[in-house]
């Protein structure tokens, strides 16, 4: 999905509609599944929170949202940081597969992912003219054409939110595994 968002941001194929599509069949199975076994994720109450609002995101740009499509292609960059999410955990968290997945945590989930909640806030409120720091963040092709409704402002916010609740958790986890003793065999 990072692929494919990446290369829908820089005006290339599949487009936005058939990835955010696509999003919505994966997000909708990857929902059941964790609602059928939630003892095989950690947290899998806010994760399906998460997939809540990130469907109440994708029908609103598939139906009447068009214009805001870029931002489904913007917000779904965060996949990259989920991928080494799973590579870190799948090659038991070597150093350097920590220092990208928290580099790109940090960049996706705490800068790029609250940037574009804060956007659509502002465009929600009847802003027009957006700070500087926005425009050289987050692309601003979707709210110049059309204001961002204030139901996919508070599901994005709410998404941002998700990243600091989870960046606690996260961090948590990383100091407990940093100072973590390491087990004595029996002799």
């Amino acid at each position: 999905m990072f692929v494919f968002a990446w290369t829908n941001l820089s005006q290339s194929w599949p487009g936005h509609k058939p990835l955010i599509q696509a999003t919505v069949i994966y997000t909708t199975l990857d929902t059941m599944w964790i609602a059928a076994r939630p003892q095989l994720v950690p947290g899998p109450l806010g994760i399906i929170f998460h997939h809540m609002f990130v469907l109440a995101l994708c029908v609103y740009t598939l139906t009447i949202g068009e214009a805001h499509a870029v931002y489904g292609s913007a917000m779904l960059l965060v996949e990259l940081n989920s991928s080494l999410n799973m590579l870190r955990r799948l090659l038991h968290h070597p150093m350097w597969c920590e220092l990208l997945f928290l580099s790109s945590w940090v960049a996706l989930r705490l800068v790029w992912i609250p940037a574009i909640a804060t956007l659509f806030v502002l465009s929600a409120s009847g802003v027009k003219e957006f700070p500087e720091i926005l425009r050289m963040l987050v692309p601003m092709d979707g709210v110049e054409q059309a204001q961002i409704p204030i139901f996919v402002a508070a599901s994005a916010s709410a998404l941002a939110f998700l990243q600091y609740y989870w960046t606690f958790t996260l961090g948590k986890n990383v100091l407990q595994r940093a100072f973590r003793k390491p087990n004595k065999k029996a002799q």
